[in-house]
């Protein structure tokens, strides 16, 4: 609730998205894929919840960015040991569904040509 008063306070609008971890998009055998798989839907359920109470727009990214990752013949997450951030192309479709999301709630405007 800091965060929010902070943001409004500066006169924007608070906004929340959950970005999935490579384990939540793609098959997995490291050892903290069982810990993501219920903690990811558990992290999301409680952002939900505040989210639905302090009335700030909440999206969960998972299933879209699943979708594309079936439809993009690149991946989208790098398969490293420990490095498992996404790739250029993985946060393109992120910042692109982030995107969709703040123009879909009218928190941002696509700007005209004067």
């Amino acid at each position: 609730m800091w965060l929010e008063q902070r943001v409004s306070g500066e006169g924007a609008r608070l906004a929340v998205t959950f970005v999935p971890c490579r384990e939540s998009v793609y098959p997995s055998q490291v050892p903290w894929a069982a810990a993501v798989a219920w903690k990811s839907p558990a992290m999301v359920e409680r952002l939900q919840e505040l989210s639905s109470r302090e009335n700030i727009p909440f999206a969960d990214l998972t299933p879209p960015v699943r979708e594309r990752a079936r439809r993009i013949n690149e991946p989208l997450y790098y398969n490293g040991r420990l490095d498992t951030h996404p790739t250029p192309t993985g946060y393109r479709v992120i910042a692109e569904l982030v995107a969709q999301f703040l123009f879909e709630k009218e928190l941002i405007r696509v700007p005209t040509e004067h």
